[in-house]
């Protein structure tokens, strides 16, 4: 089965920003029926490069930016991935292979949603990154809180 995959191309980090706020902030989404919160502050943890020496994410990057579209269709299920959970913290991850793409999920027990943790853009070395994945996690079927 054909699987199509967009990705967003915009030229400004503000157009990028008007796209988070009116697709992903204003709408409701639900992952396998569960609610998916975002706050403002999700548009930087998805779009923004960690700084050098692991300082704290400085720099717009157009290449993570790109695919905030891609996110939205990993949590709506239009695309597919493998669905795991991380014993040592209690977070799902939601692992797309051939997008090289990491979406965690942190399951917030009293309001029964998930609040998006981190987006991970493997890039170069991807394969020992999902390899790594994969050995500290276990794969799951379903959200449990």
């Amino acid at each position: 089965m054909k699987k199509l995959v967009a990705f967003l191309f915009c030229e400004k980090e503000d157009e990028f920003k008007r796209f988070f706020v009116e697709e992903i902030l204003k709408n409701s989404i639900k992952y396998r029926g569960v609610p998916v919160t975002f706050v403002e502050e999700d548009f930087n943890h998805i779009c923004y490069e960690a700084g050098s020496g692991g300082a704290p994410k400085a720099k717009f990057g157009i290449r993570r930016a790109r695919r905030i579209l891609a996110v939205k269709q990993l949590l709506l299920e239009e695309i597919p991935s493998e669905l795991l959970f991380e014993d040592h913290t209690g977070n799902y991850c939601l692992l797309c292979e051939p997008l090289d793409l990491a979406v965690f999920l942190v399951p917030i027990k009293l309001s029964r949603t998930l609040q998006v943790g981190t987006i991970i853009h493997y890039g170069e070395g991807f394969t020992k990154s999902i390899e790594k994945q994969r050995r500290k996690s276990r794969k799951v079927d379903k959200i449990e809180f």
